[in-house]
């Protein structure tokens, strides 16, 4: 995957489902990564996301952190 702007979450987004997917995108949102940061084309981490019901549970976290009010954890 080339940079494309994209950071960390988004590359951690894109990763295929699982629960070492679910583990770095974890890990980066409680280091404080901020899920609604856009890349080159417009996407934030959330639709980086594959299709499907496997990454459904990252997808409702990103959705939860996006709309936390900054300093705090979902």
């Amino acid at each position: 995957m080339k940079a494309h702007g994209n950071t960390a979450l988004h590359m951690a987004a894109a990763l295929p489902p699982g629960p070492p997917q679910e583990a770095i995108v974890r890990h980066l949102l409680a280091a404080g990564a901020d899920p609604t940061l856009r890349n080159l084309e417009n996407e934030q981490p959330v639709h980086l996301l594959r299709p499907g019901p496997g990454p459904e549970g990252l997808r409702q976290l990103l959705k939860r952190s996006r709309a936390a009010p900054p300093g705090l954890s979902s």
